[in-house]
């Protein structure tokens, strides 16, 4: 997992993104210290580019969309090609965060385009989610449910239109046209494999009013902490609510089915596409164009809608398989939870604040770093997205 050196960049959201060429994005004439951190609005768009240890957090006002403070994290192995991206207000008190997964040759610049491509597309698109608010008692129905899906749907297929685009014209359209080039030259026909290139996973959430949309590809997963009180012992018993099911091979038998069904073949924990190079784990993704042929690697994304219950969900975690390879869902919950509430109990307060956020979470990747630095078989890199829920009542 190892610790080095990064940089954090702080963008308006307003400002046109580019990218170099090592994939790496920055903004034109709008990059801002970490001192100016706490003096921006709720505007902000803050995003993480790898590189190491790196941690952000941001104070955010209290808005219709519950979500009060955030904080974001990377411990980075030698491959670093995971990324994270948060929004405060993507649209008028509507919070946005995600965490994407790169793997393969490329997989940091797939995760750094998808991450900023959600944030631009979202905005967009679902502007709809603005007549939510806290005041708005609104029932989740498949009516919801079927509209949120089609439209994050939509999002997903078209940053995945994007990459396939390219790769057939920058890769697949010059290998196919040397290959009939030496099939004449030789008079033989020639096999082609269309090479693995990279792709990420992608797990986003919006939070409006009280509801919390997440829509996922991928095993990079969401869970919320849920605590419940008792009512004779007043004793809190901390739980996990799973928002994602990871695609994969390994644990979802649904997808392994579909996979195959579409006619993928099954190697242990990977999937096999005919004429693709290489192996996957994940079932869905963005990016891995020759892997999709077929639908057997899927960009479609799953949809959930939660509703926030201010006084059983303090908090909700994202983050990449390498943290869930280490923990299960309730024991990342019962650890982070308990660290917060100390720290509220041992300061005497009230309510727990960014500066405690972002120590409960940097002290949540020393534990993995110290547990991975004697289990070297183990070594992934790690992006992990937390923000808490406004009115959760810490103190107790």
């Amino acid at each position: 997992m190892g610790c080095r050196g990064s940089k954090q960049t702080i963008v308006e959201p307003t400002f046109d993104l580019k990218r170099k060429q090592s994939g790496k994005l920055y903004s034109l004439n709008n990059t801002i210290s970490k001192q100016e951190e706490s003096s921006q609005s709720q505007d902000a768009l803050a995003e993480g580019n790898g590189g190491g240890n790196e941690t952000s957090t941001l104070n955010v006002k209290k808005a219709r969309s519950k979500c009060n403070l955030y904080s974001s994290i990377i411990a980075a192995s030698i491959k670093d090609q995971d990324r994270f991206i948060t929004v405060p207000e993507l649209l008028p008190n509507i919070f946005f965060t995600g965490v994407f997964d790169g793997h393969g040759q490329n997989g940091a610049m797939f995760a750094e385009r998808a991450a900023t491509s959600f944030a631009q597309l979202l905005r967009n698109k679902m502007t709809w989610m603005k007549e939510f608010n806290a005041t708005n008692d609104i029932t989740i129905d498949e009516t919801l449910k079927n509209k949120a899906t089609k439209e994050f749907t939509a999002v997903f297929e078209e940053i995945q239109r994007e990459f396939t685009s390219e790769y057939e014209k920058e890769v697949q359209k010059p290998l196919e046209k040397a290959r009939k080039a030496m099939e004449k030259s030789e008079g033989i026909k020639l096999p082609m494999s269309l090479p693995m290139l990279g792709g990420t996973t992608a797990t986003i959430i919006m939070v409006a009013g009280d509801l919390l949309f997440v829509a996922w590809v991928g095993d990079s997963r969401a869970v919320m902490c849920h605590v419940l009180t008792d009512s004779v012992t007043n004793v809190n018993s901390i739980q996990s609510i799973d928002l994602t099911v990871d695609h994969n091979i390994e644990s979802n038998e649904k997808e392994r089915e579909r996979a195959i069904k579409c006619g993928g073949a099954i190697a242990g924990r990977h999937i096999a596409v005919d004429d693709a190079e290489g192996m996957l784990q994940v079932t869905r993704s963005l990016g891995d164009v020759p892997h999709h042929s077929n639908n057997i690697v899927s960009c479609i994304p799953e949809v959930n809608i939660f509703k926030l219950a201010t006084l059983e969900h303090p908090f909700v975690v994202l983050a990449s398989d390498g943290i869930w390879h280490h923990r299960s869902s309730n024991e990342v919950c019962q650890q982070m939870y308990e660290k917060m509430h100390g720290m509220v109990v041992e300061s005497g307060g009230l309510d727990l604040t960014g500066d405690q956020l972002l120590a409960a979470c940097q002290d949540y990747e020393q534990t993995l770093i110290d547990w991975v630095a004697t289990n070297s078989a183990h070594v992934d890199d790690v992006v992990m997205s937390t923000f808490t829920v406004d009115g959760f009542n810490w103190g107790v």
